[in-house]
Formats: C-alpha cells, sequence, structure tokens
C-alpha cells in the first residue's frame, strides 16, 4: 500500500496525491488537502502534560513553559480578530516563612495583569490552583486579557478525605482577572509569560505545574 515518505525536520504537509498505476493525469479528486489552516478551528500553540515542580526560589518562576521561560508567538499569527485562550492548573505549598505570591501576565514584555496575595500561613497541605484566560486582539495592536484565577486559601487548610483542596471554605479565592496591552503583534515575534513569585525562598515553598496549553482560535 502506497503511503507518503516519513517527513523530516521542519517539513510541513501540505498535500498526498495519489497516483494509479499508467496515470497519465492528476485529477482534483486524487489530491488530498493536508494544510492545517487557522481557519479550520483552534490551533494548539502549546501543551505541557508533564508536572513541572518548582522551589527553593524568591524569583519569578515561569509557569507557561518553564523551560524556555514563556511561550513565543510568531509574527503575523495573533493579529486582530484572533483570541489566545491559556489554561494553566497545578498545586502549590506555602510551609515557610509565610510567603506572600505573586501573578504576573505580560505579553510582548507588557505586563497586563500583577497582583500579590497578603502573608500566608504555613501549612503542610498542598492546595490547587487554576489560571484561565482570554488574550484577544482587538487590534494588531490592541489587546485585551480577561479570565479568572483560582486557588485555595492563604491560611490554615483543612484536607479532603481525597485528592486535594479545602473545598468548603469560603476564603479559596475564585476571583476574575483583567488587563490590556499595546503590542504589535504584527512587527516581531511576541513572549506569552505567566509568572508565580514566592516572597520567601524555601524548599517547603513550591509550585506544581501539573498541566497547561495555549490555543490560537
Amino acid at each position: 500500500a502506497p503511503k507518503p515518505p516519513a517527513r523530516t525536520a521542519n517539513d510541513v504537509v501540505l498535500a498526498a496525491v495519489y497516483v494509479p498505476a499508467n496515470d497519465t493525469a492528476i485529477g482534483t479528486s486524487q489530491i488530498t488537502d493536508m494544510r492545517m489552516l487557522r481557519e479550520n478551528g483552534p490551533i494548539c500553540i502549546y501543551r505541557e502534560s508533564a508536572a513541572e515542580t518548582t522551589n527553593t526560589t524568591a524569583s519569578a518562576i515561569e509557569l507557561l513553559n518553564k523551560a524556555n521561560s514563556g511561550v513565543t508567538i510568531p509574527s503575523g499569527l495573533f493579529l486582530s480578530g484572533r483570541q489566545l485562550h491559556v489554561r494553566i492548573g497545578g498545586n502549590w505549598l506555602a510551609n515557610s516563612g509565610t510567603p506572600t505570591i505573586r501573578i504576573v501576565v505580560a505579553y510582548g514584555g507588557t505586563t497586563m495583569f500583577s497582583d500579590i496575595s497578603a502573608a500566608s500561613t504555613g501549612d503542610a497541605d498542598r492546595s490547587p490552583w487554576f489560571l484561565d484566560f482570554v488574550i484577544t486582539a482587538q487590534g494588531n495592536s490592541d489587546q485585551n486579557l480577561s479570565g479568572v484565577l483560582a486557588m485555595g486559601k492563604l491560611a490554615a487548610k483543612t484536607a479532603p478525605t481525597t485528592g486535594m483542596g479545602d473545598a468548603w471554605d469560603t476564603a479559596a479565592v475564585m476571583a476574575p482577572v483583567s488587563g490590556s496591552a499595546a503590542v504589535d503583534s504584527d512587527a516581531a515575534n511576541r513572549l506569552l509569560s505567566v509568572q508565580l513569585t514566592f516572597s520567601v525562598s524555601n524548599s517547603a515553598n513550591e509550585v506544581v505545574v501539573e498541566q497547561a496549553s495555549v490555543f490560537l482560535v
């Protein structure tokens, strides 16, 4: 059975063409379009499914693609009318020095959202967190962010019977977040970054990213 050859580095498949024996012309029905077009639906730009654990630092921790310090959005891709849908989740531990926790979302070097918590209470129980937001390109140089941040409470927690999180405590955070930027997405590649910072460096102050994804819509 014939099949296309294996792709090499940087190859992009455009189409597959079936040519029967003794064929002398290629008809449209013999061509299978295999292009991946933006208009066909959401495109996954980045996805992480392996846990990333970071502790013992008071410097900013990259939550979105730790290895590359953020996700690069190619020039000309995120233009007017497009949206970037970002989802990140995991768990955190604050059990030394009552650290504060800062969350920062930045696009193209511009901070769109930044907020710092009150001091936490040392607790050996881990707490889940989840950040879900959409950045909308209202113009090539006009971006708006809206979403929600969910985090377990900073105070002492009551561990659940199974899993992680004090589900019945009203002190847990479930807050909308918003922001804006004026970055020209058509002039150069732009970095999308989500960072968390503990104010105290200790092995007992830790953040774990369990999953992350970025989709272009």
